[in-house]
């Protein structure tokens, strides 16, 4: 596996609130993609910031929309590692290697109540056995995204050194 891209922004909103349309994390999105040289339909797989806080969730879900407006497989993993604060972004990026390196045979699966919000776009959660697909150039790219106090936003891609064979 090899860090491919990293973005990040701090849109400076508010100390706890990010923007409510998630410019921020658009800008680190956009770093990110262009620092990898990749574009949005490469990304086999988000891990999601995924705070369960109403005004987190929303700005994420809104952004993702724009850049993936088909979906892309997405899930948070902090309901089964918990909110590890300053370990959260190293903790989530770990999920991403370990879906590339094939220590977990299949993504990690989004655990949640199963109540989507209908005012928010429909998102692509990962259910059990879902596997990580590859890119048109045969490798697989995965996202990591860690959103923090005073509204800092940072975005890492992580791929395969080579495409399959």
């Amino acid at each position: 596996m090899t860090l491919l891209g990293v973005g990040e922004s701090s849109d400076a909103h508010h100390i706890s609130t990010p923007d409510p349309k998630g410019l921020g994390a658009e800008i680190a999105l956009r770093a990110a993609l262009s620092d990898a040289g990749l574009s949005p339909r490469d990304i086999g797989y988000v891990n999601l910031h995924a705070t369960g806080t109403a005004k987190n969730d929303e700005m994420e879900s809104l952004v993702l929309a724009r850049f993936f407006p088909e979906g892309v497989p997405a899930s948070g993993t902090k309901p089964m590692t918990g909110h590890t604060l300053g370990a959260a972004g190293a903790t989530k990026l770990g999920f991403c290697w370990m879906a590339l390196s094939g220590l977990i045979r299949n993504l990690s699966p989004h655990v949640w109540d199963g109540q989507a919000d209908p005012m928010l776009p429909w998102m692509d959660l990962v259910g059990r056995g879902r596997v990580l697909s590859r890119a048109d150039d045969g490798r697989r790219y995965c996202m990591s995204n860690s959103f923090a106090f005073r509204v800092s936003k940072a975005r890492l891609i992580i791929g395969d050194r080579e495409a399959a064979s």
